[in-house]
C-alpha cells in the first residue's frame, strides 16, 4: 500500500513539474507571438523542438523508465521552463519598451510668469488680474488655470508678443512653456532677473503624427527626422530645443542609409510669422512638427516619420555603459574644470553631453558641434552593441531608457523592422553629408525684432548637394558590393 502511494505521489510530482513546463512555454510563445521579432523560421524549429521533447518527456515519466532518466528529464524541464521564463522576461521587456516609444500624448509643461519687481509670489496672488498666452493649447491652459483662481484672459498671437506685454505691464502674468522660457535666460539679457516664476503645471497634449501614406518600411525608401531634445529643467516636458538634427534617409531595398546633419543655428522659414525666420534648434519648442515643416520646405521632400531622443537620459545610459571614447584635435575645456586633451578621452555621461553641447572656442562652431554629437552618438550605437553589454546591461539599460524616446512609428512596424533585419542578417552602408552656410546676426521668430543673434544661413549650394544625394538614395535599385 506503501510503495502504491509513493508511486502516485513521485507520478503527482512529474505531473506538476510537467504541466509547470507547459505553462512556461506557452508564456514564452504568448510574448514571441506577441512582440514578433523572432525569425519565423527559429520559432518553427523551437516549437518542433519543444513539442519533441515534451512528447518524451511524457513516454519517460509515465512508462516503466529508469529512475536516472526520469531524474533527467525533470533536470531537463525544470531548466528549460527557466530558460523560458528569462526569454519571456526580456521579450515582454523588449516590447513594452518598444510600445511606449510610440506615444498617443505628450507631456508639456507650463510655468506662470510675472515681473520680479511686483508683489506677486503665489498663483492665488493674481487672481481676478488679467493672464496672457498663446493660441496653442489655450484651452487645456484655461482649464489648468481656473482650477486655481479666477482670471482675465488674453490670447496673444506669437511667443515675443507675449513677452513684450509682460515687460511693458500690460499683463499682470504671463504663460511660456518651461523650454521657451529657457531660450529667453539665455538670449536676453536681464530677463531673468527681471521675472520671476510662481506656478508651475503640466498638460497633456496628442503627440503629432506625420500625415504621409503608410509605407512598407522594410521594402519602401522613407525619411526619418532624428530629434535629439534637451529639455534642461523639466525632464517629463516633451517640448525642448532640438541640439540634434539629422535626417536618415533610408532605402531598404539597398540597404542603403544617407545621414544628413544640420547645424543647431541653420536659419530657416519658420511658421511664416512676421516674415521671421528662426534657428533650427529653437524649432522644438514649438512642437516637432514645426521642424518637420521647416526641413520640407528646405528641400522639398516629404518626412515620413520622426524619432525624437531626450538627451538628458543619454546620461544615465552612458555611465550604466562605463563611459565612452572619443577623439580630440586639440587640447579644450569644455565646463568648469572638465578638460578635453588631444587624442583620445574617456568620457562619462556629464562630460559626453558636456562635449556634444561645446563649440564656443571654434571658428566653425555649430559644425564642430555637429561632428561631436556624431562622435557621441557613434561611441555609444558602438558600446550598445557589444555582446558584453547586451548580455550584462541589457535591462538595465531599457529601465533607464524607458520613456526617454518617441516616434510615430507603430509598434508593429517597428517589430517588424526588426524581425526583418534579424531573418535577413543583412549589412546597411551608411554615409553622411553635413549642409554648411555662413554666419550672421539676424532677427529670429521667438525673439521678435529686439535683438539680432548669431545664425548660419544655408549655403544654396550645399543644399543642392544635399538634396542631389537624397534623390540618389531614393532612386538606388542595387547594393553596393
Amino acid at each position: 500500500m506503501k510503495k502504491k502511494r509513493k508511486k502516485i505521489a513521485i507520478k503527482l510530482f512529474f505531473s506538476l513539474i510537467f504541466l509547470v513546463t507547459i505553462i512556461c512555454y506557452s508564456i514564452l510563445g504568448y510574448w514571441v507571438l506577441k512582440a514578433n521579432i523572432i525569425p519565423n523560421k527559429y520559432v518553427i524549429e523551437g516549437i518542433i523542438i519543444a513539442i519533441v521533447f515534451l512528447a518524451c518527456s511524457l513516454f519517460v515519466i509515465f512508462t516503466n523508465s529508469k529512475n536516472i532518466f526520469k531524474i533527467l528529464v525533470v533536470f531537463l524541464m525544470l531548466l528549460s521552463s527557466g530558460f523560458s521564463c528569462i526569454g519571456s522576461y526580456y521579450l515582454s521587456h523588449t516590447y513594452n519598451f518598444i510600445r511606449i516609444m510610440n506615444k498617443k500624448e505628450d507631456v508639456i509643461a507650463y510655468s506662470v510668469i510675472t515681473l520680479n519687481n511686483n508683489e506677486y509670489e503665489r498663483i492665488n496672488d493674481i487672481k481676478e488680474k488679467n493672464i496672457a498666452y498663446l493660441n496653442d493649447n489655450k484651452a487645456e491652459i484655461k482649464d489648468k488655470l481656473d482650477r486655481k483662481i479666477e482670471f482675465e484672459e488674453m490670447v496673444v498671437n506669437n511667443a515675443p508678443n507675449l513677452v513684450d506685454k509682460l515687460l511693458n505691464n500690460e499683463v499682470s502674468a504671463v504663460v511660456l512653456e518651461e523650454s521657451y522660457l529657457t531660450l529667453l535666460n539665455d538670449e536676453l539679457k536681464d530677463f531673468k532677473n527681471q521675472t520671476k516664476v510662481i506656478y508651475n503645471f503640466e498638460i497633456d497634449a496628442k503627440s503629432y503624427k506625420e500625415n504621409t501614406k503608410k509605407l512598407d518600411m522594410t521594402q519602401d525608401s522613407f525619411i526619418l527626422y532624428i530629434s535629439g531634445i534637451d529639455p534642461y529643467g523639466n525632464i517629463n516636458t516633451s517640448r525642448g530645443r532640438s541640439d540634434l538634427n539629422i535626417l536618415a534617409v533610408v532605402n531598404p531595398k539597398t540597404n542603403h542609409i544617407l545621414v544628413v546633419y544640420h547645424p543647431n543655428n541653420y536659419y530657416l522659414s519658420f511658421m511664416d510669422q512676421d516674415g521671421l525666420k528662426d534657428k533650427l534648434s529653437n524649432m522644438g519648442i514649438y512642437g516637432i512638427d514645426k521642424s518637420i515643416k521647416a526641413l520640407e520646405k528646405l528641400y522639398d521632400i516629404d518626412i515620413n516619420h520622426y524619432f525624437k531622443v531626450n538627451f538628458n537620459d543619454l546620461v544615465q545610459v552612458i555611465d550604466i555603459i562605463g563611459g565612452i571614447d572619443i577623439e580630440a584635435n586639440e587640447n579644450y575645456e569644455i565646463a568648469a574644470n572638465i578638460m578635453i586633451n588631444e587624442g583620445k578621452n574617456h568620457l562619462n555621461g556629464q562630460e559626453a553631453l558636456n562635449f556634444a553641447r561645446y563649440g564656443k572656442v571654434f571658428k566653425t562652431k555649430d559644425n564642430m558641434r555637429v561632428e561631436s554629437q556624431q562622435q557621441v552618438i557613434n561611441a555609444i550605437l558602438n558600446k550598445l552593441t557589444t555582446e558584453e553589454i547586451l548580455i550584462k546591461d541589457y535591462n538595465n539599460i531599457l529601465n533607464n531608457l524607458e520613456g526617454s524616446f518617441e516616434t510615430d512609428i507603430e509598434t508593429e512596424m517597428i517589430t517588424s523592422l526588426i524581425k526583418n533585419q534579424l531573418t535577413n542578417g543583412a549589412t546597411w552602408y551608411a554615409d553622411g553629408i553635413m549642409v554648411e552656410g555662413k554666419s550672421k546676426k539676424e532677427y529670429i521668430y521667438s525673439l521678435g525684432k529686439t535683438n539680432k543673434i548669431d545664425v548660419m544661413v544655408p549655403d544654396n549650394d550645399s543644399v543642392n548637394r544635399a538634396k542631389e544625394r537624397i534623390n540618389s538614395v531614393f532612386s538606388e535599385t542595387k547594393k553596393r558590393t
